[in-house]
């Protein structure tokens, strides 16, 4: 099967660093153009590059895209290219109110795209280890569930992220989606939120940190994110069988520590090399483009997501 030919719209520190090499190094996908600014000095000449996307659809045929944009971009330019019959692999946040999530959706089932959204830690293998774990009842009864997310956010490098109107929030939307996404991963039921609190930055409307309590399916599940502060990741599952902890939980590049202490006090700790997280996630997009019969329903939780988010602001009383 021939190569699908893609396009990365967007073409910041992100995409240069993690999805770049990885197209570059799959048989699965040819990358042929770029859009965006900042290209122009790059080394790679080979490729064509782009100012908007509708300049990449005049000149040029695609298979399908990624959409690495700021995030208010990422519904109309993911419509733009639904209605070109082009698949597309979002980044997320999937956009920045469930609205624009559901046009979106609409679109990809109308045209019978696939349409991904990039919540990659649903591709690493030491949260796939613990779901695993979860789904074979290994754990038993699972009580709580904990997640901290810590990192520095450069607002020098993501200038548009330090505005509302075009980053849609801080913290929350910004990793807190990551901490959402991966509870509504491993435990498959909707989230109720119980309470939640938030730090601002001066002069803004953009929290830098975020707390919250969730009950999902009789579970205790709590988040800390803090986009102020030295990274650090880290996700704890209390049950009947003992307790589980992960590491650098949100690591992509390098490697996870899991560890389970079981009730009766043996412990099992290894580290799960998760590099491959973000082919994973590309292998994914491309087989359900191959299969000719495309898979909404990752997509559909990415909209969930958003509706918790927006719930989130609403009961701290930020509205976008």
């Amino acid at each position: 099967m021939n190569p699908l030919r893609i396009a990365i719209c967007g073409f910041g520190r992100f995409t240069k660093k993690r999805i770049l090499p990885v197209l570059n190094k799959s048989s699965r996908f040819e990358v042929i153009a770029i859009v965006g600014k900042g290209y122009k000095e790059s080394e790679d000449k080979k490729l064509l590059w782009f100012e908007t996307i509708d300049e990449l659809f005049q000149s040029t045929m695609i298979d399908c895209i990624y959409i690495a944009t700021p995030n208010y971009l990422h519904a109309s330019q993911t419509i733009k290219c639904l209605k070109k019959g082009v698949h597309v692999f979002c980044e997320k946040p999937m956009a920045i109110n469930s609205v624009d999530c559901k046009q979106m959706i609409f679109e990809a089932e109308k045209n019978k795209l696939q349409l991904s959204i990039g919540h990659m830690l649903r591709y690493s293998t030491a949260i796939n280890k613990v779901k695993n774990l979860i789904e074979n009842n290994i754990l038993g009864v699972i009580h709580s569930l904990k997640i901290l997310f810590n990192y520095d956010v450069k607002y020098n490098q993501r200038s548009w992220a330090i505005s509302k109107e075009y980053s849609g929030g801080g913290a929350l939307i910004d990793a807190g989606v990551h901490c959402i996404d991966t509870i509504q991963y491993l435990i498959n039921e909707d989230i109720k939120i119980e309470d939640c609190k938030l730090g601002l930055i001066d002069k803004s409307l953009i929290e830098h940190e975020i707390e919250s309590n969730f009950t999902v399916k009789n579970i205790k599940c709590s988040m800390q994110v803090n986009s102020n502060k030295d990274y650090l990741s880290h996700l704890e599952i209390f049950s009947d069988n003992g307790l589980l902890t992960l590491e650098n939980f949100a690591s992509t590049s390098s490697s996870v520590k899991f560890k389970f202490v079981s009730s009766d006090n043996k412990n099992i700790s290894e580290y799960i090399d998760v590099e491959d997280t973000y082919q994973n996630q590309m292998d994914d997009f491309a087989d359900n483009i191959n299969s000719f019969q495309p898979d909404l329903s990752n997509t559909f939780q990415a909209l969930n997501n958003i509706k918790v988010v927006e719930k989130i602001y609403e009961i701290l009383k930020i509205v976008n």
